[in-house]
């Protein structure tokens, strides 16, 4: 009975594990740039990076080196679920020009703006990729942007792509010699939301390949 019985439970329960791990890669298939592939693997966790980001008091986006040292924009102890810190071969004005630009970029993805003016804090955009047929949708809004500093924060607000409103991400660019930026894009999920194990590296993919589309980009 018992072999019976596990017999049972295997037949339910692992085709109900594959349909979970299958529907949470198909919302995300279009997503992620085809050259990523083990890379995610490698992908530094925002613990470990250099440059930690936070939220101050007023809701803007504060940063401070994990070496110890006050920072130039504050406090830095804020959890992140994840994080990208990738090196590229374009300079930091370009790249800022093309990441920063709210309803061009990414441009693998049809961006629509649904609320608010292009650029300007409040603005929601709606995201999709090119060849999803408006399935898999995300509408995201621009809550802060410092051209001087290169950073720029934004807010998930709605979506049918399982990841739940309250998701927080920023973009950040830094000059790291002459033709080269450091991108920084660290991400947290609402403290409601599910399955964060298994999106976080997922959403670390998504961002690679977003920067490696602007390094292609900024090369032109």
């Amino acid at each position: 009975m018992e072999v019976i019985s596990l017999h049972l439970l295997c037949s339910l329960v692992l085709p109900l594990v594959v349909h979970i791990a299958t529907t949470l890669g198909s919302l995300f298939r279009l997503w992620v740039h085809p050259t990523v592939g083990s890379g995610i693997r490698k992908l530094v966790v925002a613990a470990a990076s250099s440059r930690l980001i936070s939220r101050s008091a007023d809701g803007l986006m504060t940063s401070s080196s994990s070496s110890g040292g006050g920072g130039e924009f504050g406090d830095a102890s804020t959890k992140w679920h994840g994080s990208i810190d990738l090196i590229i071969a374009a300079p930091v004005e370009r790249v800022w020009a093309i990441g920063s630009d709210w309803l061009q970029f990414p441009r693998r993805c049809v961006v629509e703006c649904t609320e608010g003016q292009s650029g300007v804090p409040g603005c929601v955009r709606k995201v999709r990729p090119h060849d999803s047929s408006g399935k898999y949708w995300a509408a995201e809004k621009l809550v802060h942007i410092d051209h001087h500093r290169h950073i720029m924060a934004f807010d998930l607000v709605g979506g049918n792509i399982g990841i739940e409103p309250g998701y927080q991400a920023v973009f950040q660019a830094f000059r790291e010699g002459p033709g080269k930026t450091r991108v920084v894009w660290p991400f947290r999920f609402s403290p409601t939301q599910n399955s964060v194990d298994s999106f976080t590296p997922l959403i670390m993919a998504k961002f690679t390949g977003y920067v490696k589309e602007l390094e292609a980009i900024a090369q032109k």
